[in-house]
């Protein structure tokens, strides 16, 4: 399977998931895979199980742990459908009470949609930055 497209770090998970599935034919669990990157905390490898299995590399049974399966089919040739992402900006701004300029919120949705991203993470990353650089 191809792995075009895959940032370093994913290829390097997909990399060791192969190999733990070669040689035990157990997944590997998400602490490991976390040791195995030099990962401060679970939430950034999964992240990159997440990449992994939107991009088709990877399946896996939610909530249920050593559940990670490689895909063995073909990848698909055209990149995968990225998710609308009005519907939750329109969540994020209800559930938080918060209003966006028409512009801003025009922008948000621009740069989500070519990349792919969850408005709700992108305002969390950016509120997180912004209060952590002290300027809140």
């Amino acid at each position: 399977m191809t792995r075009l497209g895959l940032t370093p770090k994913q290829r390097e998970l997909l990399t060791f998931i192969e190999q733990r599935l070669e040689t035990s034919s157990v997944s590997p669990s998400f602490d490991e895979m976390r040791k195995h990157l030099g990962l401060g905390s679970k939430s950034g490898v999964f992240r990159l199980v997440e990449a992994l299995e939107e991009r088709g590399h990877i399946v896996r049974k939610p909530n249920r742990p050593h559940s990670i399966a490689l895909r063995r089919d073909d990848p698909p040739t055209a990149a995968p459908e990225r998710p609308d992402p009005a519907p939750t900006l329109q969540r994020l701004e209800q559930g938080l009470k918060i209003r966006l300029s028409p512009n801003l919120s025009r922008r948000l949705l621009t740069f989500c949609s070519e990349r792919g991203a969850d408005p709700a993470r992108e305002i969390t990353a950016a509120l997180s930055a912004h209060i952590a650089g002290g300027r809140a």
